[in-house]
This record gives structure tokens, C-alpha cells and sequence, in this order.
């Protein structure tokens, strides 16, 4: 089974690679991606603008660079210094690519790889795992669009919401999509309360 982060932050990867469910790089794991509707457009759209018109926000100490390994050894990630830059545009937050002596040219390359890795990932079965910090109601008709847009690759493809929200009345979310509700507080990057839903799908 291939487990497949899609956002809304670098919890979702960092937990299936604890849990050793991670097989491979692909673009949403070590990202920041607040807002749905842009997860839905750049997978219908070929990520098509997605490191377009980054700016540069601060330098930060807090999020480790993620040394990657694409197409080199293993397609796997390793943890190591705190000392990144943070860029963003309208689309995501970049927190674990940026850093001294790294080129633009070079993440594009490496997210270029995790593309292409994606669309051919995702016409086997696959579990998409969306942790979901501000759910609102408005953001039901676009899981419903999404969870289509999923199953065109595979109808076996599986959408699965971790929803830290009150919201509960969701009648109208497509019942093949799964959703878990989870409160807890959240107070640091790797999110370790989800890891139980994880551990369960």
C-alpha cells in the first residue's frame, strides 16, 4: 500500500516516516499547503506554477532542513540542521528546502522528480492522508471534488481527512471519504496526536 501526504503541513510525512510508511519523496510532504482548493488545482493542473512568485519570508531556526535523497540513493529523507529559509507564495510554504548554498535550480529538480513520482504513484491504490488544521464548512464540496479527481487514477484511491476542528456536520462530504477528528492542541511541527490515526488506517 503506498501512504501519500497531502498537507496541510510536514506532520503528515514525518509521522508515516516514524511509522516506516513512507516509501518515497513526493511534492506535498515537506510543505506547508493551508488551503485546499490549491492542493486540488495544482494536481489537476500538472503542478503547474508551484514554485512560481516565492518570496522570502525570514531565516529561521525552529524547522530542520530535510537532506534529500531523490534519484540518488534511496528517494528517502534525513533530518538534519535547524537552519532554513522560509519562502512562500499563494500556493504553499516552503520550511525545510531553503538553506545556504542550495539553488532554486536544484529544488526544482528534486520537486520535479517528486512529480513525476507522483502521477505514477497514484494509479496504484494509494491512501492520501490530509491533515485538516482550520476545517470549514466550505471546504466540503472541494473533498468532494477532490476525492474524484483521485479515483480518475485509481477507483481504488482512498482520501482520508484528520480533521482538528468542532465541525462535525459534514452530511454532505462524499461517504467513501474517511475522517477522523482530532483536538488536540497543536504545539510543535511533527503533530505527534495524529500518529494513533495513522497507526490505524
Amino acid at each position: 500500500m503506498n501512504y501519500i501526504s497531502l498537507g496541510s503541513s510536514c506532520s503528515i510525512a514525518y509521522q508515516l516516516q516514524l511509522l516506516n510508511l513512507k516509501k518515497e519523496s513526493l511534492p506535498f510532504d515537506w510543505v506547508r499547503t493551508p488551503n485546499i482548493s490549491f492542493v486540488l488545482q495544482l494536481i489537476q493542473n500538472n503542478f503547474v506554477g508551484f514554485l512560481d512568485d516565492l518570496e522570502h519570508i525570514k531565516d529561521e531556526n525552529k524547522f530542520p532542513f530535510i537532506q534529500d535523497y531523490d534519484g540518488i540513493n534511496d528517494n528517502f529523507d534525513t533530518i538534519i540542521d535547524k537552519n532554513t529559509k522560509i519562502y512562500k507564495n499563494k500556493y504553499l510554504g516552503f520550511y525545510h528546502d531553503f538553506k545556504e548554498g542550495i539553488s532554486l535550480e536544484e529544488i526544482k529538480e528534486k520537486y520535479d522528480r517528486r512529480i513525476k513520482r507522483f502521477y505514477d504513484i497514484i494509479k496504484n491504490k494509494c491512501i492520501f492522508i490530509r491533515d485538516e488544521i482550520k476545517f470549514k464548512e466550505s471546504y466540503i464540496e472541494i473533498y468532494n471534488q477532490l476525492n474524484i479527481e483521485l479515483k480518475k487514477y485509481n477507483p481504488e484511491n482512498q482520501l482520508v481527512i484528520i480533521a482538528n476542528t468542532k465541525l462535525t456536520n459534514l452530511i454532505d462530504l462524499d461517504k467513501s471519504i474517511k475522517v477522523f477528528f482530532e483536538n488536540e492542541k497543536i504545539t510543535e511541527w511533527q503533530h505527534h496526536s495524529i500518529l494513533p490515526i495513522i497507526k490505524s488506517l
